[in-house]
Order: C-alpha cells, then structure tokens, then sequence
C-alpha cells in the first residue's frame, strides 16, 4: 500500500491549527499583533494564499475540550488544556489522533451531575475519515490531562500511549489488536 506522508501530514497539521484556532483567539492576550499585522508578516513570509478551512466534522474528528465547560477557573492544570499525539496505532499506514481531554477540579461535582468526567479520545483514520474508536480502544481515559507521547516505548512494534495528568501519569500499552491496556506486563516490561 502506498501512503503519500507528505500529503497525509499536511492534512492532519491542518486539521491540528484549526482545532486550536477557537483557543488561541480566545486566550491570546491584548499585547499581541492584530489580524492584520499577522496577515502582513505572513505575506512576507511566503504564507499568501493560504487559506485554512475548519474539516474536523466533515472528516469525523468531534471532540470538545472539557475544561471550564461551566465557566473558568483559576486552576492551572484545566488552563494548560490537554493534548494531541498523531500515531500509527494500529499499523495501517494512516495517522490516528489521540486527544487529551481536562477539565476543572472545580467541577468535578457538576461533570458527575451531567453524566461523568470528559474522557480523551482516540480517532482512528480510515483513508482521511475520522472514527471515534476511544471507548472499544480502551484509551478513553477520565483524568485531568496536560500531555501524551506516543512512542513504541517496550520496542514490539506497537505504538503505546504516555497521558501526563495533574495526578498520577499514565501509560497505555497497545495490545496489537486494537485496544490498550494500562496494568504491568509480565516479564519486567511496564
């Protein structure tokens, strides 16, 4: 099967940026460039003419981050946001995306009254479609997240999955079919 990686990895850096477009004008402070001294830089750059255009629902990626769903707090683990780690999971030649979900600690209480903790996401890429394969993976971790790495971390050929949280980190090993696992493996491999 032939995989054109460089056409693959500008769709998904595009799909990446425009996630975080909401965010960062939302967060960006009053110190700054505007619009229009970005629009000017860019330009002269060599950046004229591109145009970026929000797919995420057209290709399947629907997730929402779940910190300050209730308003915001001053709790610096929920500002840090999550993450995103871009992966081969299941050896299908098609980059897959892992999204850490946060959320408040103020609002534990009202995440519990609305049905449970915002859990992270594993999307599997199928020819530049976008399934949530998260709860059947095992990778739909509740935790207060910051990071991920993804890396073949015990060398079987297998991405695995390392979440940072504002608590205890955690590791997900990948079972090669599909699912994730998170207890020790035997033999002294973690």
């Amino acid at each position: 099967m032939h995989v054109n990686v460089a056409r693959l990895a500008r769709r998904v850096l595009v799909l990446v940026v425009v996630s975080g477009l909401p965010a960062l004008a939302v967060t960006a402070p009053s110190g700054w460039p505007s619009p229009a001294d970005v629009s000017s830089r860019a330009s002269s750059s060599g950046f004229e003419g591109i145009r970026l255009k929000n797919v995420a629902g057209r290709v399947g990626l629907d997730f929402r981050q779940g910190a300050f769903r209730f308003g915001v707090s001053p709790d610096p683990t929920a500002m840090t946001g999550g993450g995103l780690c871009a992966l081969d999971y299941n050896n299908d030649g098609w980059v897959d995306l892992f999204v850490v979900n946060s959320y408040s600690d103020a609002d534990i209480d009202n995440w519990r009254k609305h049905g449970g903790l915002p859990r992270s996401a594993l999307f599997r890429n199928t020819k530049g479609r976008f399934t949530d394969v998260s709860r059947r993976s095992k990778a739909n971790l509740a935790a207060r997240g910051e990071g991920c790495v993804a890396a073949d971390l015990n060398s079987d050929g297998l991405t695995d999955l390392y979440i940072t949280t504002a608590g205890y980190d955690k590791l997900l090993w990948n079972n090669g079919d599909g699912t994730f696992h998170s207890r020790r493996r035997r033999g002294g491999n973690q």
